[in-house]
Formats: structure tokens, sequence, C-alpha cells
């Protein structure tokens, strides 16, 4: 991704070679939403229900519980780096689970960027 914001490469330098583990082991792909819709939204989740499917459930969750887990697999001091970026790079970051009635699960690590917009990390959950 060409001439990214500051905060992206913090975040993807962070989650490079990092896998979410699940059915399908799925990379952290980083993001910027920062077409005029995607500025003008309120919130996180406006942003990621704008990229969701009609119907989908758009779930929040806390750092704590989304990284859980993660810090005590065997990467979890790589996952610990990731959510300390994440913390640095985009301060009140907001964790969203994107639920379509499919096994696959859209995961959005989402938080606005210092210069407007949003941006943060997509990955993806296989759960069935």
């Amino acid at each position: 991704m060409a001439n990214q914001p500051p905060e992206v490469r913090a975040l993807s330098d962070a989650a490079a070679g990092l896998l979410y583990p699940s059915e399908s082991d799925t990379p952290f792909d980083p993001f910027v939403c920062n077409e005029e819709r995607d500025r003008a939204s309120a919130s996180a989740r406006d942003v990621v229900l704008a990229r969701a499917s009609r119907g989908a459930n758009v779930v929040e969750l806390t750092p704590d519980a989304f990284f859980a887990e993660l810090e005590s697999s065997e990467d979890g001091e790589r996952f610990r780096r990731l959510r300390n970026a994440l913390q640095a790079s985009l301060p009140d970051f907001k964790i969203f689970r994107v639920l379509s009635g499919s096994p696959r699960v859209d995961v959005y690590l989402i938080g606005k960027l210092r210069a407007g917009g949003w941006a943060g990390l997509h990955t993806v959950s296989v759960e069935t």
C-alpha cells in the first residue's frame, strides 16, 4: 500500500507474518478508509456497517476479550506487540466481528487516523 499513513505502517509492521487463528489462519491486512463517506462517519461502527453485507450482525468486542486467548497462545508476545501498536497508533480503537450467517466472520480492528478518516486491520475467522 503506497503512501500509507504512519499509523498504518506501524500496524502493518506489527502484524507482518501474524495469522489470526481459526479454521483458516488468515493474515491481518491493513486498510485505510478515507473516502468522503468514511470521513463523515460518526463512528467506527458506521464504517464497518458500510462495509458489511445487508442484514449482517456487527458485534463489538473489548480489546481484553479479543486478545485474551491470543496473548496466551504460542504467538502471545507478537499479539501483545500488535495490541500495543493498535493502542499507540489508533487511540480508542475498536474491534468488531461481522456475522453474516455464513462460516466466514470478518474481523475489523479499527480506529480514527490523526489526519482524518479511519484505518486498521482486517482479518477473517472461519467458524464452522
